[in-house]
């Protein structure tokens, strides 16, 4: 297994290097296509050496993430455990987005946990053939109040109430095993 995940890693490593040397002579569409298939390379290296939980993930006919399909996922808490929902985290549904996040043409899941009662974090959940796998997670502010949240064009967008109160709006997008700000 070791093996597979180091040469995904040097799959990565040589596109990237291939973008960054050939800048000027790359379309720009190959250069985004070249960094996308790098993500993807860590992402699927980053699942492989995932701690596998006890209980097999559930798997679904439906290559297509919906809201069961994220009851039944594995989450990662505030320690980076994989727990499933009811172990300390709670998924609010009415925080959650579909779309494709990694450019391989299938919709993955953006969604709201909470842990406790003022603890929140958003999670990116890739979509593995209808298994859902949570890749990366971000901490909210405290006393989270959502007005609106989105994926579009591979970015994740959520206008929210910062902790000052203010509203904000945070862009993120999923590169390899973790969720950017943009």
């Amino acid at each position: 297994m070791n093996t597979v995940v180091l040469q995904l890693l040097q799959v990565a490593a040589t596109l990237l290097l291939a973008a960054q040397t050939h800048a000027g002579e790359l379309s720009p569409a190959l250069t985004a296509q070249f960094i996308s298939f790098a993500s993807r390379a860590v992402q699927l290296g980053t699942q492989a050496l995932a701690p596998q939980p006890v209980i097999p993930a559930i798997s679904s006919k439906n290559i297509w993430p919906n809201i069961s399909g994220l009851r039944n996922a594995f989450y990662i808490n505030s320690e980076g455990v994989r727990v499933r929902l009811g172990n300390g985290i709670r998924l609010l549904e009415e925080y959650t987005s579909f779309g494709d996040m990694n450019g391989d043409g299938f919709d993955e899941a953006l969604v709201v946990t909470s842990e406790g009662t003022t603890s929140y974090a958003l999670a990116a959940f890739l979509n593995q053939g209808g298994i859902l796998f949570n890749v990366a997670a971000v901490p909210l502010p405290k006393n989270l109040v959502i007005y609106s949240h989105r994926i579009e064009s591979g970015i994740f967008s959520i206008e929210l109430r910062d902790e000052a109160g203010a509203k904000k709006k945070l862009l993120y997008k999923l590169l390899g095993n973790t969720l950017i700000s943009v």
